[in-house]
């Protein structure tokens, strides 16, 4: 017998054009159901970015909602990488959300550098009910 834990994945990129020092919302989970309230809730996700000719400072931060006014979850160092190149980041995270019903969680990108834009050019987030 098997378990089947509530969950759901997107690969539908929110934003892809990445401007210098503004927070942008690449990636959006779809809700849960009610089935998982008071329940943990891990949280994968990834991205692929083509960094702005200027551009060499990225991070990916983890929010409880639609994008950035919601709540923060988790921080992610910035990472420095070689500007122009194409880069990939990823994390996981264990949310103690409570109440679950319709909570959504997005990654917030921002990259920091020259005014050159980048692009996420592939992602996504994924979402299960423990």
């Amino acid at each position: 017998m098997g378990v089947r834990w509530p969950g759901n994945a997107n690969t539908t990129l929110q934003h892809t054009n990445l401007d210098a020092g503004v927070l942008t919302t690449a990636l959006l989970a779809q809700p849960l159901n009610t089935s998982i309230d008071n329940a943990q809730v891990l949280v994968f996700w990834y991205l692929a970015i083509t960094l702005g000719a200027d551009i060499d400072n990225v991070s990916a931060d983890l929010y409880r909602g639609v994008d950035h006014t919601g709540t923060l979850i988790t921080r992610t160092s910035p990472a420095g990488f070689t500007a122009g190149s194409a880069v990939v980041m990823s994390g996981v995270y264990v949310d103690n959300v409570g109440v679950a019903a319709d909570t959504r969680w997005c990654i917030v990108v921002t990259a920091q550098g020259g005014g050159d834009a980048s692009t996420v050019t592939d992602g996504c987030i994924a979402v299960i009910g423990l």
